[in-house]
């Protein structure tokens, strides 16, 4: 009799030089009626796929421009503290012209 089951896990290694790699170890147990079981699995390196949802997660929040937080951001944060019951204040500035300004002395300005 064997098990179909198969465990997934995640983690990260840290190597000696100090850069971190992520792996994904997939690992199932096979049992043998009389006998030991056997376990197989392998392991794979998902750094890069780590790496990309890292980035798209950031996309996800920051505004491409400037690099600050986006509105979907700030929503998010604004309801996790209002949840908290802490009072809060928060300061909204309008720019009056701002395109004008950004059209004139460009983005970096």
């Amino acid at each position: 009799p064997g098990s179909d089951k198969v465990t997934a896990s995640q983690y990260r290694i840290i190597r000696r030089d100090g850069a971190i790699r992520h792996v994904e170890s997939l690992v199932r147990f096979v049992a043998a009626a009389g006998a030991a079981g056997l376990v197989l699995g392998t392991v794979r390196d998902i750094t890069e796929d780590k790496l990309r949802e890292q980035e798209l997660a950031f996309a996800a929040r920051h505004d491409a421009l400037t690099g600050l937080w986006n509105r979907a951001a700030f929503d998010r944060l604004l309801a996790d503290h209002i949840a908290t019951g802490v009072p809060l204040a928060v300061f909204y500035i309008d720019l009056d012209y701002f395109k004008a300004l950004n059209d004139f002395a460009g983005h970096a300005a």
